[in-house]
């Protein structure tokens, strides 16, 4: 008995059946892995999600760009203690047109991955 004899099971020093990740056959695969039409599934979203997140970036720079320019008109109007009170004022409407749209985003993302 040399070693050529030996099996492929007596190599890995595993058990027979066994199979390390990389040389999972199609058979082997889950459900998870396919499409609906049995295809292996590659991950790619295509174009639909692109399309989506550039139009969430678009609109979340036109509504930092209105906040921040309102902001800045009251500061221009104002001075003294209101307009530190405006400057944060405009500080907390970008981070919170920030977050919306990081959320909304998000949201998004998660219901396209269901």
């Amino acid at each position: 008995m040399g070693d050529a004899d030996e099996s492929p099971q007596s190599v890995g020093g595993g058990r027979p059946g066994d199979q390390a990740d990389g040389d999972r056959t199609d058979d082997d695969r889950t459900d998870d892995d396919r499409t609906d039409d049995g295809t292996q599934s590659t991950g790619n979203r295509g174009s639909v999600g692109t399309g989506r997140l550039l139009s969430r970036v678009l609109v979340t720079w036109v509504e930092l760009t209105v906040v921040g320019f309102t902001g800045a008109a009251v500061g221009g109007l104002t001075s003294g203690p209101p307009q530190l009170v405006g400057y944060f004022a405009t500080v907390l409407g970008l981070v919170a047109v920030f977050m919306y749209n990081v959320d909304q985003h998000v949201t998004e993302r998660l219901a396209d991955v269901r």
